[in-house]
């Protein structure tokens, strides 16, 4: 039984937003919370790969290979912002 959710879309929002509210009020650094939003959003990157994997009724396996390549294509995503910064 698959249940529908914006439970990660949320999370995808708030977390980051929690960590740079922080920072604002000034319990972080900057660049402390700018280094957790990016970690926390591979970490959903992955977790929505397999999620979706197991609604597409892959088996563990290749659902963490689809998490594992979602999570890669979102590293590749921040080298390429921090080498061409």
């Amino acid at each position: 039984m698959v249940v529908w959710s914006n439970l990660p879309v949320l999370l995808a929002i708030l977390v980051p937003a929690l960590l740079f509210s922080f920072a604002w009020l000034e319990f972080m650094s900057l660049q402390t919370a700018y280094i957790a939003s990016i970690g926390f959003s591979l970490l959903a990157l992955f977790g929505l790969g397999v999620y979706v994997g197991r609604i597409a009724s892959m088996n563990w396996s290749l659902s963490l290979l689809a998490g594992a390549t979602s999570g890669a294509i979102g590293v590749a995503v921040v080298l390429v912002e921090v080498l061409f910064d």
